[in-house]
This record gives C-alpha cells, structure tokens and sequence, in this order.
C-alpha cells in the first residue's frame, strides 16, 4: 500500500500504476531480471514462521520476496563462511542479502532463500517446527 507520505521511487510507481514488479539485480552488462522458484517460496515462508511467529506474511509471497530481493546488496567479501558456501553451491552462485534474509541465484533463478542475522540462523535447519 502506499500511502500519500511514501517517496515515489520506480518501484512505487509501478506499484501505483498496477504493473508487477520483477525481482532484478544489476549485473555487469545491465539488469538482469531472475525467476522464483517454488522451492524458494517455500522455503521463504517457512522461514518467515520461525523468524516472526507473530507477524503473518501478506497473501502475494512473490511481491514480498521481490521487494525484498530488489532492495538487497551483493555479497561480495569471501570469509570462511562463504567458502564453504561456494563449495556448497558452486562458484557460479551470486549472494544478495536484504533484511535478514540471503538470496542464493544460480543463473538468474532465485533458488533458495536463508535467514542471516545472528540468533536466528539456526531456523534454517530442517526439522524443527514452525
């Protein structure tokens, strides 16, 4: 919803023009539009419950998890964790991070997502309930 006090951005406007915003990050040649896959939806809301028990997530999940994908920064530092990540992964995978959530893209596909900020990483594990 925007309301009469919000910046009026690209986004905002095509909000307000009924047009359906695309998750896209800016690559070396220029924009570069990704797809959400159904196991990314998954697992955003999945991770969303455990996150913020209290706080339900709106109906349009590929709204939520494309402004939240747009707004995020690359990660581009190589520490230990993302090494691992690598060889998890593969080279060939981008890590964007907004709010406390990772994307994980391998050829403009979102294909997963991961909760990051500290005290909560540990709802990213399989197994625990909801």
């Amino acid at each position: 919803m925007i309301s009469a006090n919000s910046p009026i951005t690209p986004s905002t406007a095509r909000l307000a023009a009924g047009t359906p915003l695309r998750p896209q990050y800016q690559g070396k040649k220029g924009p570069v539009q990704v797809v959400i896959t159904r196991h990314c939806r998954e697992r955003f809301r999945e991770r969303w419950a455990r996150a913020f028990p209290h706080r339900p997530l709106c109906a349009d999940i590929d709204a939520e998890i494309t402004n939240r994908f747009n707004r995020a920064t690359r990660i581009s530092h190589r520490g230990v964790h993302e090494k691992r990540r690598m060889a998890r992964h593969g080279r060939d995978t981008l890590y964007f991070r907004a709010d406390n959530f990772t994307f994980i893209v391998q050829d403009a596909v979102i294909v997963t997502v991961e909760l990051n900020e500290r005290g909560m990483r540990h709802l990213n594990r399989a197994g625990l309930a909801a």
